[in-house]
């Protein structure tokens, strides 16, 4: 240790039985941890000059180290292929990523301190979530080992160096296909909506609820509870939220309100004088909004309510459920329903073509299913999806269906089409979806934890002219189809 003003040599911390490779200051600088090839990391106390914690537990080097910004905790890597979170108050390994393939020689963490960044052998940097444990990133481009990785400021971008002699700035959230991506929520979004304006208001499994605003800015309402489902008034500014312990919540002009019931799902009817909630009990409450009293309560549902739709004329409401079955109910003779049966499984989604005579439905049984309630035996059978259907609605012309999935695709079908279009690709399960009013754009919500917006259609021409720009070496097949790119392609 060096006294900087007079640059004497102050104090020699002695204690490993290897090469030292990692030094890291603590954020307070009165602790200081080394990172040694004797596969240990021990934290000095700097004021009493002696050893505070020894961590022990990688099974090779340790040259990579790095302090949370709260000084709490200590993030390593190390020749044995993993990542460790260390308790440095109890010494003990909080969390271990392995399976890396290659050694570790880099970490840094953001200064939020959600997410470590790590730099690997194979020329990767990754980016992880601690507070999730799940990998947000895998920024590839160096051809040989990266040796070194730092994060902003900001935390927005990381910066890398490898042994090809380069050195990069990548975003930590790199951007796709979308034109536009919404960030901000620390867990998985669950919900989504469009208010009166088409402003965009997503909901989450971190208790909140985001108003997304043009100009970026961003509205925070939090919740005590996960959101399950949302629903804006189209008649004023009230926000429907239905929580995790099933509490329903109205929050707009007249403050807060609490509507009984246990939800799983809501819509309002199109002049938003009611509210219609699928429940847990197998029943669909509906309230009156003006009196904040049940207007009536439509029963035959065998299991819970998943998913709800009134017609565009509000005459009718439609109902999906994990009995397996599409109700419809008319609303001026709310004891009767047909009942529409042929999915495999839980359904997911509901949407009401404009014209009122076709309805398309979703479902974990991997299929879009459009139903002509004009008579028609048979619906016609949408197949492509990989994995369950989450949400399915029609273009305000009508004339295409958008889709989503836990395949991480959306998907847009025309009316001949036998397997859609992908048009976006999620780095996790998409849970929900909308068509913005002009009908060239779609937005979706992902348990990833963002929303994007995603035109309706796929420019392979301009998306290859942007993908050159941030690719530096041939892609694989898989990541060409991640990216939406021909596999085919010679270039």
């Amino acid at each position: 240790m060096w006294d900087t003003t007079a640059w004497q040599l102050t104090n020699r911390l002695v204690g490993h039985e290897g090469d030292v490779w990692g030094l890291r200051f603590s954020p307070d600088s009165r602790r200081l941890a080394f990172a040694s090839h004797d596969r240990s990391v021990v934290v000095w106390d700097l004021e009493t000059g002696r050893p505070e914690q020894r961590l022990t537990g990688h099974g090779d080097f340790v040259e990579a180290v790095a302090w949370s910004p709260d000084g709490g905790r200590l993030v390593t890597g190390s020749g044995d292929h993993t990542v460790r979170v260390w308790d440095v108050s109890t010494g003990e390994t909080r969390h271990v990523i392995g399976g890396q393939g290659s050694p570790v020689w880099s970490v840094a963490w953001s200064p939020d301190g959600r997410t470590v960044v790590f730099a690997s052998g194979d020329g990767s940097i990754r980016v992880w979530d601690i507070r999730r444990l799940r990998e947000v990133a895998e920024l590839r481009g160096h051809m040989q080992v990266a040796w070194s990785v730092a994060l902003s400021p900001d935390g927005r971008r990381v910066v890398s160096g490898s042994g090809d002699g380069t050195a990069r700035v990548w975003t930590v959230q790199p951007r796709g296909a979308e034109h536009r991506l919404l960030a901000g929520h620390e867990g998985p979004v669950t919900a989504l909506a469009l208010d009166r304006t088409a402003r965009i208001v997503t909901g989450g499994a971190d208790g909140t609820a985001r108003l997304w605003q043009r100009d970026g800015n961003t509205a925070v309402t939090t919740w005590p509870e996960p959101v399950v489902a949302l629903a804006c008034s189209p008649a004023a500014d009230v926000l429907a939220v239905a929580l995790r312990d099933g509490s329903v919540h109205l929050a707009g002009a007249d403050g807060n309100v609490r509507l009984d019931g246990e939800a799983e799902s809501l819509a309002w009817s199109p002049d938003g004088s009611r509210l219609a909630a699928g429940c847990k009990d197998n029943s669909i409450r509906v309230w009156e909004i003006r009196t904040r009293s049940a207007a009536s309560v439509l029963r035959g549902h065998a299991d819970w309510v998943g998913a709800l739709a009134w017609s565009p004329s509000g005459r009718y409401l439609a109902s999906g459920s994990d009995d397996r079955t599409v109700r419809v109910w008319d609303i001026e003779h709310p004891g009767d329903s047909t009942v529409h049966s042929g999915h495999q499984n839980y359904v997911d989604g509901l949407s009401w073509a404009p014209d009122e005579r076709r309805l398309a439905t979703c479902s974990a049984d991997w299929t879009v299913r459009v139903w002509d309630l004009t008579g028609a035996d048979r619906p016609r059978v949408l197949t492509g999806h990989e994995n369950r259907v989450r949400a399915v609605a029609w273009a305000p012309d009508g004339g295409r269906l958008a889709s989503c999935s836990d395949d991480r695709t959306v998907r847009v079908w025309g009316v001949d089409d036998e397997q859609g279009e992908v048009i976006g690709v999620h780095r996790d399960g998409v849970t929900s979806l909308a068509w913005l009013p002009d009908g060239r754009q779609v937005v979706t919500g992902s348990a990833d934890g963002t929303a994007r917006v995603w035109a309706d259609h796929v420019d392979l021409d301009e998306l290859t002219a942007v993908a050159r720009t941030r690719v530096f070496r041939g892609l694989t097949d898989d990541e060409r189809r991640a990216h939406l790119l021909p596999v085919d392609a010679d270039s």
